[in-house]
């Protein structure tokens, strides 16, 4: 995994670039998959997109796969100025907006001009066709490979079919194999359709690009190119469609700016104790003692500075990378640490993937309150939470324990129901790995209780599972139940609109007490 200068706004790694930066780097990925065949994904984030992804909850969020689609992303630009005016007042200010309306054009023009190959997948009627058209005239030469326009599935009842609607369009994508996919489904559509389909599909860059086609036509305006550049480009937009943006950009707006304000007030407050402190430029993260880890190598934690910020991360971000992606084990100790910015945020996470991606283990050490205090308001502590241990001694512990299976279910069965209980995570991967017929032979004609108090996370991929197993029950006229969700489960339930189509409760004994009634016949579906 190369270097990605990145910034975290609310939880959300945002690429720190400039749209020609943009453009290159999309280009590069497009050759490493014709190299390595690993499909990359773009997600170009607005206030829109924001909104839809957290909640009013300074904990909680509103589409867990969203979120978790946004952080696994190849690259993530700031498509709308208020991201832009968040990293300055945070102190990590971004370079440059790159917009997807902006970005299509200019891809167009490095297809004209390189050969790369482009797929537009999307649009309202013939509107991605039409926008073939516009660059096709602009840019002599541009390669478009294929146009689509279909409509997929996201929640309902409609998900449990999602594989056979979304068959005849893949199958186009990949006969075409272009370099760039743009997807215009908007969002979180165009992102949960990628992502469920990662596996299978064949096309270097996958890129979500929202209602970019329309701009291009001119079936919806741009604003002036001096409201773009100010940021008022909201404003010409709602006057364009005030019934449908006026609410929409309001209480977005509203929302976006309640989120931000705990992170605005943190970075305020501790500028001004690093003044009173007067705290010297970033100093060297420094290597402690080896401690043995009972692996092949000892483990040396590195101890990080007092101060975590963009300086330190231009200084020294991707030599001190580079040097702990090389160790067996990396052990980050925080004993110091007292400020966090934005660019030191994206350094974290950006080093916790690379490890990941790497098949290494990482963990952050004797953790200050003011660490943890900056996880917490920046929406990051889910993922550092996980890694977190309290000393070496704890560490070890941690690594000597069995670890936890990535995904997996078991079934056990009574004289009056089936439970059948996932743990681990559950997306697009795995589910594709679960054969439905072993599931249903295990529950037999028993009503099945589906236990899910060890599943972490659950997409829309497990959620639809869960739809087809309730299908397949209620056709052998069998209850399907679920309970004991946990919060991100309970959350993905209600975003697809499961908990409408089927029984849901918070405990296994109330689960039970359901399947005994539908064994006598007075169960409500």
């Amino acid at each position: 995994m190369q270097w990605r200068d990145t910034i975290v706004l609310m939880g959300i790694p945002i690429d720190n670039l400039t749209i020609e930066e943009a453009v290159e780097k999309i280009a590069h990925l497009a050759m490493l998959y014709r190299r390595d065949g690993k499909p990359r994904h773009v997600a170009t984030v607005n206030v829109d997109f924001m909104v839809n992804t957290l909640s009013w909850s300074p904990t909680g969020v509103r589409h867990p796969e969203l979120l978790h689609i946004l952080r696994q992303a190849d690259m993530v630009t700031a498509d709308g100025m208020p991201l832009v005016w968040l990293s300055r007042l945070l102190g990590s200010p971004l370079r440059q907006r790159v917009a997807g309306a902006d970005l299509v054009p200019l891809l167009a023009k490095a297809s004209a001009e390189r050969g790369l190959s482009l797929y537009f997948l999307g649009g309202r009627g013939d509107v991605a066709e039409r926008a073939a058209e516009v660059l096709a005239a602009k840019f002599p030469g541009v390669r478009i490979v294929g146009i689509d326009a279909p409509f997929v599935h996201t929640q309902g009842t409609e998900l449990a079919d999602f594989e056979a609607q979304d068959q005849p369009v893949l199958e186009k994508i990949n006969a075409a194999n272009p370099d760039i996919l743009l997807i215009g489904f908007g969002n979180p559509k165009q992102e949960i359709w990628f992502d469920r389909h990662r596996s299978r599909i064949r096309a270097g860059v996958s890129i979500g690009i929202g209602g970019t086609f329309e701009f291009i036509t001119g079936r919806v305006s741009r604003a002036p190119v001096w409201m773009q550049k100010t940021g008022l480009e909201w404003i010409y937009r709602m006057l364009q469609e005030p019934r449908r943006l006026l609410k929409r950009y309001f209480v977005g707006l509203f929302k976006f700016s309640f989120l931000a304000l705990p992170s605005i007030v943190y970075i305020l407050f501790a500028r001004a104790w690093i003044r009173r402190r007067h705290a010297p430029p970033a100093a060297p993260a420094q290597s402690g003692a080896a401690v043995d880890t009972g692996s092949a190598a000892a483990c040396t934690p590195v101890r990080m500075p007092e101060v975590v910020d963009a300086a330190f991360v231009s200084a020294q971000g991707a030599a001190q990378r580079e040097r702990m992606l090389h160790q067996p084990l990396i052990a980050l100790d925080l004993s110091g640490v007292g400020f966090i910015d934005s660019s030191g945020l994206g350094f974290l996470l950006n080093l916790m993937r690379g490890a990941d991606e790497a098949g290494k283990k990482m963990f952050f050490i004797c953790m200050t309150p003011a660490a943890r205090h900056v996880f917490e308001v920046t929406k990051t502590w889910d993922l550092i939470k996980p890694r977190v241990c309290k000393d070496m001694q704890e560490l070890q512990l941690k690594l000597g324990s069995r670890e936890k299976e990535v995904f997996s279910w078991s079934a056990t069965t009574d004289a009056a129901c089936a439970v059948v209980k996932f743990s681990g995570n559950l997306d697009a991967y795995q589910a594709g790995r679960v054969c439905l017929e072993d599931i249903i032979q295990a529950a037999g004609s028993r009503h099945t209780i589906v236990n899910l108090e060890g599943l972490d996370f659950c997409d829309s991929s497990g959620i639809a599972l869960f739809l087809k197993l309730h299908r397949a029950l209620a056709s052998a006229g069998s209850v399907c139940i679920l309970c004991s969700p946990t919060r991100t489960v309970q959350q993905m339930l209600r975003i697809t609109k499961l908990d409408r189509l089927i029984i849901c409760v918070d405990t296994l004994a109330a689960a039970r007490e359901i399947a005994l009634k539908a064994d006598s016949g007075t169960a409500k579906q």
